[in-house]
């Protein structure tokens, strides 16, 4: 681990990350507010490279990447506890990638990885390589980013689902949903097989960075002091709590003892039925609630948010500068993250300070209250 690591782009690091440590050490109470990644326009002027024909070069050629990337971060403002990182990536997930599934690399953004196998039991006839060495290719990108990044930026880790999410690439949501019906048993020995290699990835990944950098990010962009994930399970929306708990939640509870912090991903209403059972993790630290498409925004949900809370947990929450009074005097303050995008850097340094004077107001009225 590089000690004292410090990024040229976001100069007050040294007092961001030690806000980022206070919050994963439990004690909220101490910081005068929230953490708040919050990030807004510069006003410099930057120049990006000219994008490649590729998509998949794009995301994997390190010249193009990383150029795209060191103009995106000259020309933000990082305030609060924001700070800028790369994330090395295939643009979807690696492990699925590198177990054969065909990647299409429809636009910039989309990408498909194909399924490969029908029955879960076929796993263990796939070896974990690819045509196009998608892992080796990751590993070189990570590397490359370090060194170019040491100093500058951080760099995270490549975006690596759940085994249950990976299963489903694999061999498609409906034939997994079936797998867990009739062959419960090779479904769970392939999650395992899948959650060997995750482990693995990780490790390999994450010690590539701790030779130039510190800690640890991934694709929420929070800093952990050591090995910290957004762990997600977004195939769990397709089965009821009973499969759950057999299948997923053990995956969870491994993933969170295995790591050092970590958040889960809550996507969309059809896993609110698995919040219960998620925070029952101790070592889990906090919960995203994210509604999805077609559904009211974060703050509508005071039930599911609440519920966070109550369970000691970090809530994570996306807001624009309006609803950020808002969060801060409803919920405890000193058991949030808020991510926010501001116009200007004025208007983010104006939020950061109101969001000092709300916490005081909202810690009095609950000490009044009590």
């Amino acid at each position: 681990m590089s000690e004292g690591f410090e990024m040229c782009y976001k100069p007050d690091w040294p007092q961001a990350r030690a806000r980022w440590e206070t919050i994963w050490q439990g004690k909220g109470d101490e910081l005068d507010r929230p953490i708040m990644l919050v990030t807004a326009p510069n006003g410099r002027e930057v120049i990006y490279p000219n994008p490649s024909d590729s998509y998949e070069d794009h995301w994997l050629d390190p010249g193009y990447a990383l150029a795209a990337a060191e103009a995106r971060m000259a020309g933000t403002y990082y305030a609060g506890e924001a700070f800028p990182s790369f994330i090395p990536s295939t643009g979807t997930c690696l492990i699925a990638s590198v177990m054969g599934s065909k990647l299409e690399y429809k636009t910039v953004d989309e990408v498909w990885a194909r399924p490969r196998i029908k029955r879960s039991v076929e796993l263990f006839d796939l070896e974990f390589r690819s045509e196009r060495n998608y892992w080796e290719r990751v590993q070189d990108l990570t590397y490359k980013a370090t060194e170019v990044g040491a100093g500058k930026f951080m760099v995270g880790i490549t975006h690596m689902c759940s085994p249950s999410d990976d299963l489903s690439l694999i061999m498609t949501n409906s034939n997994l949903c079936m797998e867990m019906l009739d062959y419960p048993e090779e479904v769970k020995a392939a999650l395992g097989r899948l959650q060997r290699l995750w482990f693995k990835c990780y490790q390999t990944l994450y010690d590539i960075i701790q030779q130039k950098m510190e800690g640890s990010t991934a694709w929420n962009p929070f800093w952990y002091p050591g090995k910290g994930w957004q762990v997600q399970n977004d195939f769990s929306a397709m089965i009821s709590p009973a499969l759950f708990n057999q299948f997923i939640a053990p995956q969870v509870d491994a993933l969170c003892e295995w790591l050092d912090y970590s958040v889960y991903h809550l996507d969309g209403p059809g896993a609110i039925p698995h919040l219960d059972r998620l925070l029952t993790i101790p070592r889990l630290n906090g919960v995203q609630w994210v509604p999805g498409d077609g559904q009211p925004p974060q703050l509508a949900w005071p039930d599911v948010l609440h519920r966070i809370q109550a369970a000691g947990k970090i809530l994570d929450l996306y807001l624009s500068p309006d609803e950020v009074p808002h969060a801060i005097m409803e919920y405890d303050p000193s058991q949030m993250i808020m991510q926010v995008s501001c116009d200007s850097p004025e208007q983010a340094d104006l939020l950061l300070n109101e969001a000092v004077a709300l916490t005081a107001k909202s810690r009095a009225l609950r000490k009044w209250e009590r």
